[in-house]
């Protein structure tokens, strides 16, 4: 799923790049409709994020405020306000899910 353009990738990767020993998985499922339902859930309104892990030396505070930073503004173009305390414009059931330093298993 592509939900960030390269500049945001390139500043969440500056986030992490001070990890050592880093195991990135990533899942993705590439199916008909997901960018759509991606869209409906997060377009123009609140997107709930559960970030997990904090592979940093620093708060876990400031981490996801790192992440949340780094994906803020839009998703494929249009605009979302991804967030770890969402309003109630938010779709309830929908919600991004970011693993750092977890089980490659998840």
């Amino acid at each position: 799923m592509k939900l960030f353009d390269m500049a945001r990738l390139a500043a969440l990767s500056l986030v992490v790049s001070g990890c050592v020993g880093v195991t990135t998985t990533k899942v993705s499922y590439d199916k008909v409709g997901v960018p759509n339902i991606f869209q409906y859930a997060a377009l123009d309104r609140d997107f709930l994020t559960v970030i997990h892990g904090n592979p940093s030396s620093g708060s876990k505070a400031a981490f996801d405020a790192s992440v949340i930073a780094a994906t803020h503004g839009n998703a494929r173009g249009r605009p979302s306000n991804f967030t770890t305390t969402p309003s109630s414009n938010a779709r309830e059931g929908y919600r991004m899910v970011l693993v750092f330093s977890g089980d490659p298993y998840i």
